[in-house]
């Protein structure tokens, strides 16, 4: 039994594989006796070529452009059914279809080897003015068209629809016209009923895409309407146009507007990089100033606004303007996104994601209108729209999480402000816990303020006082001749009282804006002692205390320090450590170690309580508000005194016990270089004074010169007053000039002057300009810059144009002096560079006089807006003032100069150096 199965399965095995066999014999002699029916069915067009046939059952819905075979149109060949079964031996085939602009015939054998009868034929993928399809099935002829600005049987399809007999062989002949092709037209034969379920399928597909990015788009507009933020404006503005240049793609513009004119549709996307451009800019925050990709997109967007005009006229272009520019912009967005997304900007990645999407189909759209090839079947137009819809969609989300970022930071100032304010108000009730102190340190405050007050005005009123009073007493002539000269000595004294106090004001205002200059020199240790001592002791005899100077050895012989201001501390000390001591005695002792010298001043005055030590060092400060008056003083003095040695590297401090008396010690560094000669006993000090005694002393500023000429130019005719007696006083011709033209005009018509001295700020003809046209003018005499300017910063200056020396002003007359005896020859024949007082008062009259005529000249200045005059004037007072006693005067318009380099809004300062020429 088993055996009979087994043998009936094989010959049931044969039989199915003889039968197989026999069927595709059938198959094949069937479709060539078809083929042969088609041929004779063609017999009255033998002119048409005959081609192996396409197989429908195998490539129906697949793009069947790439085998067709292509012929070129002539222009005046007519169109229809006559012109296609006339022949075709005369037109030249094709390889490709120029994408530029096109007219062309392509020929296909189709096999029917379905049971379809209904098929739809589809030329698509481009814009086509006309197409014309030819379809030959045994002896009929079918032929249809379509046109661009027809409306399509089913939405965005240019579909042909035909019937080819189930088994039956067709010869379609598609005949296509077009101004450009801006890609290969692709062509697919479909079933009718496929065709049209797909076609609705893919309407569904790009409306829906629309809808989305309709949506997205009001949704964004709503936004901007809201919260008025740009990139969302410019987001809508990029939908908008993404839009619109896709909606003309897909003949939706045909369908639901009747727009059959083709060549306005690449505005659209013309406009495209430009407000994708924009939007990028302000999303990612570029500066157009410093980004490089700002600059790219702006360029970009440039390119487009000139290329939109020519549109219509250059359509044949609009295709790889369009390409070039939009791969620019999104290339440029998606590496602008991925540097963001590096410096931290966390909203930049979805936007890089989002052109990313953007960039994939781009590239592969821009590369198939270029005529590369991908798969035939490859539906680019819809892969594009599915990928701008994603990149709306994450552009969105990058715009809603840079929303969120906004709200995140808004939320952290909103805890912060909280925070802030927590913090604040806890101050604030810490600090009206701290009221009831504080009022009475403010109390205190302004008790010391108005205690300076009435200091100051009291230590200024008292030195005026005589001034002033012994002024008036000589103008009017109550002072005997023989009381001149105590008379003009108390005068010069309460002068220089005055001018200490002003000096100690201008040095703390210097300290606290840190302007103050030190000048190192060696210092011979051993006379500054002396000087201290003989000055000190003297005002102790006056006031009947003891006074003793000693040195601890080993000391140096030489310091390296501010001679200026070194005495200056020390001289304040040891007045402090007289004036506040009734009883006793005082010690100055001068010690060292192996890095410092220490000055030591010990008195057994009054003492000093632990606070009140505390206050001392403090500006406009005193032990306590009964110093000042019992024993005078403006509290400035150690404050200054302290803030100089630490300028110096040293240091002031204090040791005090109240009602015993105080330890005053300054400390001053000590260089390696004066280590190198030390004093080592008290016979080493007397030989060292023993050597230094008969040294002679000589004084050039003592000289009279005879037969010397001197040109001063200044344009202050008060200062070349002074400066004219002072020279007169020592015999020396003197010659003036009040600008710098007629300073030049005497140089040169006048024997060679010895010395010219050259004030540098004049009218016409300023000092440098003049001393430029002297050397010019190969006049040799030496020129000493006379300048109200900061000498010790633009002396190099001065000298390298050829100045031989600088005279600052306000000038002191045994500077001056020197100055002058070092560039003239002299001759030893006495003493008389005193100046008579009447003489200087005199001047003194005079220059105040002039000032007054200033001050006019000031306010008509400051009403016209002249600064310039204004500036002019400050300098010119700025320079004269002090060398007259009005050191005060001199500072604020020196002041003044400075704030009118620029025009100046607030004159308060003017206004106050005015009334002070107003009091004078």
């Amino acid at each position: 039994m088993k055996l009979v199965n087994s043998s009936n399965q094989y010959c049931s095995r044969q039989f199915n594989c003889w039968q197989n066999w026999a069927l595709r014999f059938l198959q094949h002699l069937a479709l060539l006796v078809m083929l042969t029916l088609t041929q004779q069915s063609f017999a009255g067009h033998q002119s048409l070529p005959s081609y192996p046939p396409v197989s429908l059952s195998e490539f129906q819905g697949q793009n069947i452009s790439h085998l067709l075979n292509l012929y070129e149109i002539e222009s005046t060949q007519p169109r229809g059914i006559n012109y296609h079964t006339a022949g075709l031996q005369n037109n030249k085939p094709l390889t490709v279809v120029n994408r530029d602009t096109g007219q062309y015939i392509g020929i296909i054998n189709l096999h029917n080897d379905t049971g379809q009868s209904d098929w739809a034929i589809d030329v698509h993928g481009t814009v086509i003015d006309n197409i014309t399809a030819s379809l030959f099935t045994g002896g009929a002829t079918q032929q249809k068209s379509h046109s661009y600005g027809k409306q399509s049987v089913l939405p965005m399809s240019n579909a042909l629809f035909f019937e080819i007999p189930p088994g039956e062989m067709a010869k379609l002949v598609i005949e296509v016209r077009s101004d450009v092709f801006f890609s290969e037209p692709r062509l697919s034969v479909t079933p009718s009923l496929d065709y049209q379920t797909q076609a609705q399928l893919y309407y569904a597909i790009v409306l829906a895409a629309f809808g989305a990015l309709f949506a997205l788009s009001i949704y964004n507009l709503f936004i901007f309407i809201g919260s008025r933020e740009t990139p969302h404006l410019l987001y809508d503005m990029y939908l908008i146009v993404y839009m619109a240049a896709w909606f003309f793609d897909f003949k939706l513009g045909v369908q639901f507007f009747g727009l059959t004119d083709y060549r306005y549709h690449f505005i659209p996307f013309l406009l495209m990089p430009i407000f994708g451009g924009l939007f990028c800019t302000r999303f990612l925050q570029l500066n157009i100033k410093t980004s490089p990709c700002a600059k790219i997109f702006a360029l970009n967007s440039l390119v487009c606004i000139l290329f939109l005009p020519f549109t219509v006229y250059l359509y044949e272009y609009n295709r790889d303007v369009a390409s070039i520019t939009i791969v620019i912009w999104v290339f440029t967005a998606f590496g602008a996104g991925l540097k963001k997304i590096v410096d931290g900007y966390r909203p930049a990645r979805y936007f890089s994601i989002a052109f990313l999407c953007l960039l994939l189909p781009l590239t592969i759209m821009i590369a198939k209108n270029q005529g590369l090839v991908f798969h035939p079947n490859l539906n680019v137009e819809l892969i594009s729209l599915i990928g701008g819809v994603l990149d709306a969609m994450l552009l969105a989300f990058a715009l809603a999480d840079r929303n969120s970022l906004i709200a995140e930071s808004n939320y952290r100032l909103r805890q912060n402000l909280k925070k802030e304010v927590a913090a604040q108000t806890e101050q604030l009730s810490l600090a009206n816990r701290q009221l009831a102190a504080a009022n009475d340190e403010l109390k205190q405050a302004d008790d010391a303020k108005n205690q300076f007050l009435a200091t100051v005005s009291h230590e200024i009123r008292t030195p005026m006082t005589s001034i002033i009073g012994f002024s008036e007493a000589l103008l009017s002539g109550d002072v005997p001749k023989d009381q001149h000269r105590k008379v003009f000595t108390s005068i010069t004294n309460s002068g220089r009282h005055l001018l200490r106090i002003i000096n100690d004001i201008l040095d703390i205002s210097k300290i606290q804006e840190n302007r103050l200059e030190f000048e190192y020199l060696q210092i011979d240790l051993i006379k500054l002692f002396n000087d201290m001592c003989a000055t000190a002791e003297q005002s102790a005899i006056d006031k009947g205390i003891g006074f003793s100077g000693r040195f601890q050895y080993p000391i140096p012989v030489k310091l390296y320090a501010d001679p200026t201001r070194l005495r200056q501390i020390l001289q304040n000390i040891l007045n402090n450590a007289l004036k506040f001591t009734r009883h006793g005695d005082v010690e100055f002792l001068i010690s060292s170690t192996n890095d410092t010298v220490t000055f030591e001043v010990k008195d057994s005055g009054i003492g000093l309580s632990e606070k009140e030590k505390e206050l001392i060092f403090t500006p406009f400060s005193q032990a306590d508000a009964t110093i000042t008056r019992r024993f005078g003083g403006s509290g400035l003095g150690l404050s200054i005194s302290r803030q100089l040695a630490q300028g110096m590297g040293g240091d002031v401090t204090v040791q005090s016990e109240k009602g015993v008396g105080s330890i005053f010690t300054v400390t001053i560094p000590l260089t390696e270089q004066c280590k190198l000669h030390m004093l080592y006993s008290e016979h080493e000090l007397m030989v060292h004074n023993t050597h230094d005694s008969v040294e002679p002393e000589t004084d050039d500023s003592q000289k009279i010169f005879k037969q010397k000429r001197v040109l001063v130019a200044d344009d202050q005719p008060d200062n070349v007053a002074l400066v004219k007696l002072l020279l007169e006083r020592m015999n020396v011709n003197v010659d003036v000039a009040y600008d710098g033209e007629e300073a030049l005009f005497k140089a040169k018509i006048a024997e060679p002057y010895d010395l010219i001295l050259m004030d540098i700020s004049m009218p016409i003809i300023n000092g440098i300009e003049a001393i430029k046209q002297l050397k010019a003018n190969n006049i040799d005499s030496p020129v000493i810059a006379f300048t109200a300017h900061d000498v010790s910063q633009q002396q190099n200056d001065y000298l390298s144009l050829g100045f031989c020396d600088c005279i600052a002003k306000p000038l002191e007359r045994a500077s001056f002096v020197e100055t002058i005896t070092e560039h003239l020859n002299h001759d030893d024949v006495g003493d008389n560079n005193v100046i008579e007082e009447a003489t200087m008062a005199n001047l003194r009259i005079n220059y105040i006089s002039s000032l007054k005529q200033d001050l006019d000249k000031l306010r008509v200045a400051q009403a016209i807006g002249d600064y310039h005059s204004i500036k002019s004037i400050a300098h010119r007072i700025k320079g004269s003032a002090s060398c007259f006693g009005l050191p005060d005067m001199s500072q604020r318009f020196s002041v003044i100069e400075k704030q009118y380099d620029s025009p100046q809004d607030d004159h308060a300062l003017l206004e106050s150096a005015m009334r002070l020429i107003e009091k004078l």
